[in-house]
This record gives structure tokens, C-alpha cells and sequence, in this order.
């Protein structure tokens, strides 16, 4: 049997900041996608210096600004 308890409060979570998101990223539009696709109800935003928002996600340029 698998320890799913890290996934479980990952699930829960309210909100999540995919770092370095920007459209040139690709990491951070799979991190997104993903979850959409797997049902994530909470925030999704994205941290960048210079990105506005990836694929409808807004993004902030610092944490101290989300």
C-alpha cells in the first residue's frame, strides 16, 4: 500500500504558486494544465518578474505581490 498522505494535503490545498510560470516555461503550463485537468478547486497563480499570465492564469512578480 502507498503512503498518500503528502498527495492528500496537496488535494486540500487552498491555493497553489507555480514559480517561474511564463508562457516560454513549459513546466509551468503542464503544472497548470494538470491541474485543471485533475479537478484542483483552489487558486492557481503564477510567480514571474515579468510575465503577466499564463494561459488565463494570472501571475504576480514577486511573492510579496500574490
Amino acid at each position: 500500500m502507498s503512503d498518500d498522505r503528502g498527495l492528500r494535503g496537496f488535494a486540500r490545498a487552498g491555493s497553489v504558486a507555480v514559480v517561474g510560470a511564463s508562457e516560454r516555461n513549459l513546466l509551468a503550463r503542464i503544472t497548470i494544465d494538470n491541474l485543471r485537468r485533475w479537478g484542483f478547486e483552489g487558486v492557481v497563480f503564477g510567480i514571474h518578474p515579468r510575465a503577466a499570465a499564463v494561459d488565463g492564469v494570472p501571475v504576480h512578480p514577486a511573492w510579496d505581490d500574490a
